[in-house]
C-alpha cells in the first residue's frame, strides 16, 4: 500500500541520516517460505557490528522488540516466532538505537486451512416410480490453500457413487442421474460427503444433505422396489457376508429336509 511504501522510504532516510548504520549488517530470514497458519515458523536475524563503536541498547524489532548490546566485531542471532494472518506477507524488521537504524524485509506465504463447501444443490422434492431425474451439486473451494486428495461420496440408501480429485483448484460441478425405481417409498435421504487433506496430510471433512420423496407408489411397485433393493444389497455384499449368508441358507435347507423326512417316518 501507499502507507507501507512511505514507511519504508522514511526508514531508509533514517538509516542514511544515522551514519553508523553502514557499519551494521542485518540479515533476516524465515525457516519456512510457505506454511499453514496452524504451524510454527521462526524468523532468524543475524546482526553484526562491523565498525569500531560499541552499540548499546540496540533494539531489534518485529511485532515486539528485543534489546541487545553489540560489541565491536561481534555478531548475534535473534529469533522471533511468526505471528501473521494467512496470505502473502512482506515483513519489515528493524534494528535501531540512537546511532543506528537498519531495516530488513522477509517474505513468506501463510496458508489457511483448506475448506470445501457444497453449494448449489438442485433436486426435485418429489418423484414417481417411473421418473428419471438428476441431482446436481457443486464443490466450492472456499480457501486460498488447495485441498488435496479429495474424495467425493454421493450416498443414497445402499447406493454410493464416488469421485476422486487430486487437487481442487476451483469450483467443480457434479450431476448424478437417478430414477424413481432406485428409491424407497416415502422420504429418501441423500448425503454428500467430502474428505480431503492439506499439504501435511491432515484430514478434513465437509458434508451436505437433501431428501426426495417417492410418491404415488402402487403395491406392485413396492414389490419391485423390495426386489431391486435386495438385489442391490447382494451386489454390495462383501465376500465374508456372502459366505455367512450362503452358510445360513445351507443350514436352513438341511433343517427343512431333515424335518420333511422326519415327518414321513
Amino acid at each position: 500500500s501507499r502507507e507501507d511504501m512511505q514507511s519504508i522510504l522514511d526508514q531508509k532516510e533514517e538509516e542514511v541520516s544515522k551514519a553508523y548504520s553502514r557499519n551494521v549488517d542485518l540479515d533476516c530470514d524465515v525457516d519456512k517460505n510457505e506454511f499453514y497458519d496452524y504451524e510454527d515458523a521462526v524468523i532468524k536475524c543475524n546482526i553484526k557490528n562491523t565498525g569500531n563503536v560499541y552499540l548499546k541498547d540496540l533494539n531489534v524489532c518485529y511485532r515486539y522488540c528485543k534489546e541487545i548490546n553489540l560489541g565491536i566485531g561481534r555478531e548475534e542471532e535473534i529469533e522471533f516466532v511468526v505471528d501473521e494472518e494467512s496470505g502473502k506477507q512482506d515483513i519489515l524488521l528493524k534494528a535501531s538505537n540512537i546511532d543506528v537504524s537498519k531495516i530488513e524485509n522477509v517474505e513468506f506465504n501463510v496458508l489457511d486451512k483448506p475448506l470445501i463447501n457444497v453449494i448449489n444443490i438442485k433436486s426435485p422434492s418429489e418423484v414417481s416410480f417411473a421418473d428419471n431425474f438428476e441431482v446436481e451439486f457443486e464443490l466450492e473451494k472456499a480457501s486460498e490453500s488447495v485441498p488435496k486428495d479429495v474424495n467425493v461420496d454421493f450416498i443414497q440408501n445402499s447406493f454410493t457413487k464416488s469421485w476422486q480429485i487430486k487437487e481442487l483448484f476451483g469450483s467443480r460441478k457434479f450431476v448424478v442421474k437417478l430414477n424413481g425405481k432406485s428409491l424407497k417409498a416415502g422420504r429418501n435421504d441423500f448425503n454428500v460427503l467430502i474428505n480431503y487433506k492439506d499439504g501435511n496430510d491432515n484430514d478434513y471433512e465437509s458434508s451436505a444433505s437433501l431428501n426426495i420423496g417417492l410418491v404415488n407408489v402402487t403395491l406392485l411397485q413396492k414389490v419391485q422396489i423390495a426386489f431391486l433393493q435386495f438385489n442391490q444389497s447382494l451386489v454390495n455384499m462383501s465376500v465374508q457376508t456372502a459366505i455367512v449368508l450362503i452358510a445360513g441358507i445351507g443350514v436352513v435347507f438341511i433343517l427343512v429336509v431333515w424335518f420333511v423326512f422326519r415327518k414321513k417316518k
